[in-house]
């Protein structure tokens, strides 16, 4: 652990337009803040910090998000998800087999990840309420798991798993392709349009993930996730909307070590 370094927290510059929200964060943990009812706090972090300056080397890379309001009521629905990071890195897929969305529908956690475990590459959990007219809301948990999926257009991509029993049991499958783009310091983009949880019932109001898979391919050792340090910092960025018109972004920026 002395190599891990908690991130701290520091929000450096907000600024609202109409339902935009846009803030830096200066490395990865804001404060929770609040726009207007809704109260959103986000997170990424990564491990470790010290790297080589031109050459990739394994990292582990997590998050979380938690979205919530002032006065206690549901929140906005959260609809879709950009993530951008950062160039100075790379995924690895040799050796691992993929899996495809056929081949988890209408499975449970246990059965998902039992079918297709070699493809397994992160995992994570998700909470929601469920909250239908004239009824109670209703919390809803699921494990979420990654799955390293076939590619798309050439760039690799994740089949994300959830499993909801509320209100009644359904599987959750989508599809994320990790596009490879040339934007400035971001070379990688995942975006992605939550699907309707409950009927559309369902508000988003956790969601974490992690990937640190390490498996052994032709006598190496492999990493999923892998990073250098060319510049002395590593950055990501986001972008949130949720159903009733609002829409966050946010950038991390964390400084690393060349080794």
């Amino acid at each position: 652990m002395s190599e891990l370094k908690i991130w701290e927290r520091l929000i450096v510059g907000p600024l609202i337009v109409g339902f935009v929200v846009i803030f830096a964060v200066n490395l990865a943990k804001a404060e929770p803040f609040g726009l207007g009812n809704l109260v959103v706090d986000f997170n990424l972090d990564s491990a470790p910090t010290k790297l080589p300056k031109y050459e990739n080397a394994p990292v582990d890379f997590w998050g979380s998000g938690d979205f919530r309001t002032k006065d206690g009521t549901t929140p906005p629905k959260l609809e879709r998800m950009t993530f951008e990071i950062d160039r100075f890195g790379e995924l690895d897929t040799r050796g691992i087999p993929t899996c495809t969305q056929a081949d988890l529908e209408a499975t449970t956690v246990a059965q998902a990840r039992r079918k297709c475990s070699r493809a397994i590459v992160g995992t994570g959990t998700g909470a929601a309420i469920v909250e239908f007219p004239e009824q109670a809301p209703l919390p809803a948990h699921s494990p979420l798991t990654f799955f390293n999926g076939p590619p798309i257009g050439g760039d690799p991509s994740l089949v994300l798993h959830a499993y909801l029993t509320v209100p009644v049991p359904t599987t959750y499958l989508m599809p994320l392709r990790i596009e490879r783009i040339r934007n400035g310091v971001y070379g990688f983009r995942v975006a992605s349009k939550l699907p309707p949880i409950a009927g559309g019932y369902g508000s988003i109001t956790h969601f974490d993930f992690g990937f640190d898979r390490r498996w052994m391919y032709k006598g190496e050792k492999l990493s999923y996730v892998n990073a250098r340090c060319e510049t002395g910092r590593m950055q990501a960025r986001f972008t949130v909307e949720f159903s009733d018109d609002t829409k966050i972004a946010g950038t991390f920026v964390d400084r690393c070590q060349a080794r």
